[in-house]
């Protein structure tokens, strides 16, 4: 069929994301470069789904492992490429850092709970890790290097991604911070039984009324011997997600049979940086370890809680403590005869 043939409304409708040109890249932060905005699926009745996207400035070279990270916000709010509160005044940002380093960073859009329930949210990061893929030669990723992280509800829809079954690329390690991993039970604060809580609206309903879709929706039902490379940090005295969703997860991992698993705590934190909510805290990190054919993922390095050891704020550089700004009393001291 010839242009001229096609009906109006397909010859201005914008390109499909799987063809569409790219973006030009804009440069970022320590020799990165950022394209902003790339659709990557369309939804009927919906936004475009859109990511953004973070690549060393010697992309193209050889092919890149990638962090496709999840943002969280209760599954109602949040922006795709904020981390949270605690590194907002970050320069370079969290992201540019990471991409600095080697590694390209996806922050992928999904549909939040007033635009459409669960299993929305899934299928679109699931959309998004399709499109990476197809575009992977173009934009210089190694697919077989996917990392996912996510952070408090994006850390439950990383949790899943990492956990159910693909049909194209699929992550070969999880990096989760406080997510939940259990919408069927009570834990802290969370009533399974009510209809106004953040799960309720991500369900369509009161988990308690809709136990399938519950379970469906809970990472702690889908664990699997099987399963890929975890990374849970959760601080014990979280006061919106109970620390033990990620306890619960990190046990049935090893309850199953998954390949080696440790567990260790970290002395009390002077800042809340791996949970929700103000205080004192514990950290809790747990490392469920997977092997990966021939090391592909190569050699990584997790510092966050050490960093939050030394009590040292997000943007603080390394070396000397800050010098107090002040002013310094000085003692009278009367003259000697």
């Amino acid at each position: 069929m010839t242009a001229a043939q096609r009906p109006l409304r397909e010859l201005i409708a914008a390109p499909h994301p799987d063809v569409a040109p790219l973006p030009p890249a804009a440069r970022g932060a320590s020799g990165t470069r950022v394209l902003r905005g790339v659709p990557f699926a369309e939804r009927a009745g919906s936004r475009p789904l859109e990511l953004d996207l973070w690549l060393p400035e010697n992309a193209y070279r050889e092919a890149l492992p990638l962090v496709l990270f999840v943002h969280g916000g209760a599954w109602l709010r949040g922006r795709r490429d904020d981390m949270g509160m605690r590194t907002r005044d970050w320069d370079p940002g969290p992201f540019a850092r990471i991409a600095a380093a080697g590694v390209a960073v996806a922050c992928a859009d999904y549909r939040l709970s007033g635009e459409a329930h669960f299993p929305a949210p899934v299928d679109d990061l699931r959309a998004a890790l399709r499109w990476l893929g197809l575009r992977a030669a173009e934009l210089g990723l190694d697919m077989e290097r996917t990392v996912v992280w996510g952070e408090s509800a994006g850390g439950h829809l990383a949790s899943l991604l990492a956990l159910t079954q693909h049909t194209g690329p699929a992550p070969v390690a999880a990096v989760i911070w406080y997510g939940p991993a259990d919408l069927t039970t009570a834990r802290g604060p969370y009533d399974p039984r009510s209809s106004t809580t953040p799960e309720a609206l991500l369900l369509g309903g009161a988990p308690a009324t809709r136990p399938d879709r519950a379970r469906e929706a809970s990472p702690l039902a889908h664990t699997h011997p099987g399963a890929p490379a975890f990374l849970l940090v959760h601080g014990e005295e979280d006061s919106m997600v109970a620390c033990s969703h990620s306890r619960d997860l990190a046990a049935r991992l090893d309850e199953l049979g998954a390949p080696p698993y440790r567990a260790r705590r970290g002395p009390r934190l002077a800042r809340p940086a791996f949970c929700h909510g103000r205080g004192r805290l514990r950290a809790v990190t747990a490392v469920h370890e997977a092997p990966h054919p021939a090391g592909r993922l190569g050699p990584v390095s997790v510092s966050p809680v050490r960093r939050c050891h030394r009590r040292r704020s997000p943007g603080r550089p390394r070396g000397r403590p800050p010098v107090s700004r002040r002013p310094v009393r000085r003692r009278h001291r009367p003259a000697v005869r």
